[in-house]
């Protein structure tokens, strides 16, 4: 029971970079696919200085995606110097940047590259999460034609003036 109370309270784990979810199973539990507004990804902070990387700064760094959550043991420990990585739940849809940009305290600005472990699929068609338009198992819609109406020709006498001004 303490591990299941565990796992429940983490909410999101993590299975090969993706969230899994873990719900508690009961006899009327739903099988639908739940919607989700958030979901935990893993970033890394690609090039970013040593003195950044406490939790602290993390956490500030991390707020700027969405919601922090936790780091990495190797950068907890600083053992990994090529990059940060720390773990933050974004809203599903959201614009997620390649670069951040920060001033240090000299006042120079600062250039970091983002990377991220997975990318949330979002289908343009269905709207679904974890596949695209291409994937999407959501019938397409025929193309509409557009109507033609078809023109028909109808010849009508031209009407002109009486030559020299003479009145019929």
């Amino acid at each position: 029971m303490e591990c299941k109370n565990l796992v429940l309270k983490q909410g999101f784990s993590m299975f090969n970079n993706k969230p899994l979810v873990v719900k508690p199973w009961t006899e009327n539990a739903s099988l639908a696919k739940e919607k989700f507004k958030n979901v935990p990804i893993w970033i890394r902070l690609c090039g970013l200085g040593l003195k950044f990387r406490g939790e602290k700064c993390l956490a500030k760094f991390g707020g700027l995606f969405g919601k922090f959550m936790r780091i990495d043991g190797p950068t907890k420990d600083k053992t990994r110097l090529g990059y940060a990585r720390l773990m933050v739940e974004v809203q599903v849809g959201q614009d997620l940047p390649d670069k951040i940009f920060f001033k240090n305290e000299k006042g120079t600005e600062i250039s970091v590259l983002v990377e991220y472990e997975w990318r949330l699929d979002i289908c343009d068609l269905c709207k679904g999460i974890g596949h695209t338009k291409n994937m999407c198992k959501k019938p397409t819609p025929a193309p509409v034609t557009p109507v033609v109406r078809k023109t028909t020709q109808v010849w009508r006498p031209i009407i002109r003036d009486p030559p020299f001004g003479i009145k019929l």
